[in-house]
């Protein structure tokens, strides 16, 4: 046993502490891709004492950001409660906390209040959730890819036949354009068998890749980013290429975005001070983001419009082409 043990099980151990350390190594990176894309989301402008990111890093673990006076000073540090239950489902005081782990307890009147969505949750908790099952993901199409790296396996009935197999193996012999074997000093009645070591019919690889590609245009619809990519653009209508765009503006993203202004002008209204954030995203995105209901209702009336003018142009042009031949 203490020799299995030396030989074979520490081997075993070691091998499996290498697959753990992969593991975290990918699950990790996607972590901080989907981290670092969500931080991102939003640019501070105006932050008092602190850089412009601090406020969308503090929203990631912290669903409350309080904005107060500190001896006299604007401060905007992540907030939890600390007193009793109102009738609006807020909190009478509050604790803020800052990163020295200095603490001020403030009444509800003293602050306002940016919440990070209107669940009320932590952004962490749903990035890690989704890094974690991209990562299985793509542990699972680099676990394929090693094994297609892996040479085929051919079990040799006699030593001529390893001999001429090494041969064959030879970088020189492979780029031969034509090469003869004995048919019967080893590749006769008793062939040598090929044993393939992957086969992607069993483990399709691009069939993994498109698991993860889902799990990642998942993350990126959810926290309000297009999928739609330039090439698939190139190939559809305007109409079928923007199709996911809805989906992607006013789901998840835009509850974060209307938290943020809402907090923004309560800001305003308490303590007349300007604190604003940029949205970093596409053009279009933005000016969607920031129109009323009747300003997209009268641009969808506009564009209608237009849409039918054209092609009323259009069957003009089209009469007067066909009366042209006729004459």
């Amino acid at each position: 046993m203490s020799v299995f043990k030396n030989i074979y099980l520490d081997k075993f151990e070691e091998e499996n502490r290498q697959i753990a350390l992969n593991g975290f190594t990918i699950s990790l990176r996607q972590l901080l891709i989907y981290t670092s894309t969500v931080q991102s989301s939003f640019k501070w402008k105006n932050v008092p004492d602190q850089p412009f990111f601090m406020p969308e890093r503090y929203l990631l673990y912290c669903p409350r950001l309080g904005f107060f006076l500190k001896d006299g000073k604007p401060a905007i540090y992540p907030i939890y409660p600390a007193g009793s239950l109102m009738p609006d489902g807020e909190f009478d005081a509050y604790t803020a906390i800052e990163p020295d782990g200095k603490s001020t307890r403030l009444k509800r009147e003293e602050l306002a209040i940016i919440f990070s969505n209107s669940l009320k949750l932590p952004l962490y908790g749903i990035i890690r959730d989704f890094a974690e099952h991209s990562s299985y993901a793509l542990c699972a199409i680099d676990t394929a890819l090693k094994r297609a790296m892996l040479p085929p396996v051919i079990a040799a009935e006699t030593d001529e036949q390893i001999k001429q197999i090494g041969e064959i193996a030879d970088p020189n012999v492979s780029l031969k354009t034509v090469l003869a074997i004995p048919k019967y000093n080893g590749y006769g009645e008793k062939d040598a068998k090929r044993i393939p070591i992957f086969d992607n019919r069993e483990e399709d690889v691009l069939a993994l890749w498109d698991v993860f590609s889902r799990y990642d245009r998942m993350f990126y619809r959810t926290f309000g980013i297009s999928t739609v990519g330039i090439q698939k653009n190139e190939r559809l209508t305007e109409a079928e290429s923007t199709g996911e765009e809805e989906m992607t503006r006013y789901s998840f993203f835009q509850d974060m975005y209307n938290c943020r202004l809402s907090g923004c002008e309560e800001i305003k209204k308490k303590f007349d001070y300007d604190l604003s954030f940029e949205v970093m995203r596409d053009q279009k995105t933005v000016y969607e983001l920031s129109q009323s209901n009747e300003e997209k209702i009268r641009m969808r009336k506009i564009e209608a419009t237009k849409g039918a003018n054209i092609q009323q142009e259009g069957d003009v042009e089209n009469d007067s082409e066909e009366t042209s031949t006729d004459e």
